[in-house]
């Protein structure tokens, strides 16, 4: 069980930095171009208190990800808007 938690984890950063490649930059829009649960669902068709929880664990993933130097990450009206950095 735990290898397959550490692998779909893995997975979520992959899916999640070959977003940001394409340009999103908010864990909310990066969130509503994900899908989620097993039977990949879109992000408006979980239940309200899911696409929350969706949405923080993109800004978890995106929080280690700036911890780990490959983000930037600059605040604008309380929103963390983040890039990638360029080598």
């Amino acid at each position: 069980e735990f290898r397959r938690v550490l692998f779909r984890s893995d997975h979520r950063f992959t899916v999640i930095e070959d977003l940001l490649a394409r340009g999103l930059c908010t864990a909310a829009e990066i969130a509503q171009a994900m899908s989620w649960t097993r039977h990949d669902r879109q992000l408006e068709d979980l239940p309200l208190d899911h696409r929350i929880t969706a949405v923080l664990e993109v800004a978890a993933h995106l929080q280690v990800l700036v911890m780990n130097g490959s983000l930037s990450v600059e605040v604008v009206d309380n929103v963390d808007y983040v890039a990638l950095r360029v080598p």
